[in-house]
Parts: structure tokens; sequence; C-alpha cells
């Protein structure tokens, strides 16, 4: 697994877009295709400002593990522009929550529970859109081709009906 790799498999841990990493990172758009075997060290800093979480070790080499360990990360984390946040006994990194409150624990899991639902809807419905779309691509082919036929059967019964009338005439 290259360096590349490894950055995509963080952003798939983090729940996040290639394109939501950049921006939050403010890094120019692409930069995650385009990383090769190594990141500058002033891209490298502006992650781990970003993401203190990301083991920078494992990401150059893929030595280790993708996460620092716990007491090795500041309790903060970011809001959805990427800037840090600190919510009382509640840790925040990244898309991830520690949440201290039973309570709030249960109307969240409920919450994430409800919006996976969603999610995998709204996805059902995006697919059935895809699939939609294909179906009228073959199906304007069809009639396209279909137009044509038409219209060669036309172009042969002009034919025809000339030759019946210069047929009939002698």
């Amino acid at each position: 697994m290259n360096t590349k790799e490894r950055l995509i498999q963080f952003l798939s841990y983090l729940g996040i877009s290639q394109g939501k990493f950049e921006d939050s990172v403010n890094l120019s758009t692409g930069f995650v295709n385009n990383v090769g075997d190594s990141i500058r060290k002033k891209s490298l800093d502006k992650i781990t400002d970003i993401y203190p979480e990301l083991n920078t070790a494992w990401l150059l080499t893929g030595q280790g593990e993708m996460l620092k360990s716990s007491a090795n990360i500041n309790s903060i984390g970011r809001d959805m522009t990427g800037s840090s946040i600190q919510q009382g006994n509640n840790n925040v990194y990244g898309n991830k929550v520690n949440i201290a409150d039973p309570a709030a624990k249960k109307i969240i899991e409920g919450d994430r529970i409800e919006i996976e639902r969603e999610v995998y809807a709204e996805d059902k419905l995006l697919q059935e859109i895809n699939n939609l779309k294909t179906e009228i691509g073959h199906l304007k082919a069809t009639i396209a081709e279909k137009d044509k036929r038409l219209e060669d059967k036309d172009r042969t019964i002009d034919a025809l009906n000339r030759l019946i009338d210069n047929l009939s005439k002698k």
C-alpha cells in the first residue's frame, strides 16, 4: 500500500470525501489524487494540525497504526470547516464523537441508525436513477434505430409506388 492509498484509507475511516478533506486542510483540489510516495512537510503539517490523531509515520511508511494512541491526541476536534472545537466532556475527532452522557448516547445512536437508513435509501434511489438514465439511453437508441427503419421502409414504398405508376402507364 502506498502513501496515497493509506491517505484514502484514513479518509474512509473518517467518512469524509477527498474534496472535504482537501478543503478542511486548505490543500489544493486534487491533492489526494496527486499524492506520490511522499508528502511535503508543509502539507503534512497542515494535515496534522487539523487531524492530530493521524499517525504520520504510518501515513508515510505504512509502519505502525493508522491512529496515534489516545494519550498522544489532544481532546479537541474539528467542526465542519476544519476549525478546532472542544465540547465539555465530549471529545470530537473528525466525524467521531465520544459522548459521556448515557442519555445523549441513546438519542445519538437512534439518530445514527435513522440517518444510516436514510443514506441507504438515498443511495438506492440514486442507483435507481442511474439505472433509469441508462435504460432511457437504450430506449432512445432503439427509437432512433426504428425511426431509421421507418424512413427506409417509406423510401421503399415510394420507390415501389413509382414503379407501379410507371408500369401502369405502359
